[in-house]
């Protein structure tokens, strides 16, 4: 009897549990973490504990692309001797920053100063299948920046702008986006 009676509380526990987790997978503010970044998240928590670093850059590919042989006199030249640590995710969107931050990348660390350039990969339409419109991006990117001054009270925080998405005006199948296209004749009278 018992048994039977915790099978059906399982049950009927089940649809709320995939539903967090569906409502998880599409909002650009509740942490969820990155799909194929474990690796490099475990090494980042890992740098994280090694020791405390004066700069922070947080972000996507563009700042994970600091870490590839092609721009590494760059990150020597201009990164390195400011003591940085880059934390950068290739396909990053503002969930999974939250959630790598959440866990382990900011013990320890009392940085100077954050850079943060995140967002347009939550409104890369061609890749995910779950885009997030400029309010969204906002709401995600003010998560960050919150959780970050709780965090790093003494910390500067620099909020780079997130550049142009060559298919921002197109669908996946390159025919312009409706609102888009509504914007422009908008513009035009």
């Amino acid at each position: 009897m018992v048994k039977s009676g915790l099978a059906a509380l399982c049950l009927c526990l089940l649809p709320a549990i995939v539903s967090a987790q569906e409502v998880a997978g599409k909002s650009p503010v509740i942490p969820v973490p990155q799909r194929g970044m474990e690796r490099r998240h475990a090494e980042k928590v890992a740098a994280a504990k090694a020791g405390d670093h004066d700069l922070l850059m947080i972000g996507d590919s563009i700042t994970h692309n600091f870490d590839k042989p092609e721009y590494q006199a760059v990150w020597k030249q201009f990164f390195a001797p400011r003591n940085a640590l880059n934390l950068g995710y290739s396909g990053g969107r503002t969930e999974n920053i939250l959630w790598n931050l959440q866990n382990g990348e900011l013990e320890g660390q009392h940085p100077k100063v954050v850079t943060l350039l995140i967002g347009t990969n939550n409104s890369d339409d061609a890749n995910y299948p779950v885009v997030h419109g400029p309010g969204q991006i906002r709401d995600g990117t003010a998560a960050i920046v919150k959780l970050l001054r709780e965090k790093l009270p003494d910390t500067k925080i620099l909020l780079l702008r997130i550049f142009p998405r060559t298919n921002t005006y197109k669908k996946a199948d390159g025919s312009p986006r409706g609102d888009v296209a509504q914007r422009f004749r908008i513009n035009q009278k």
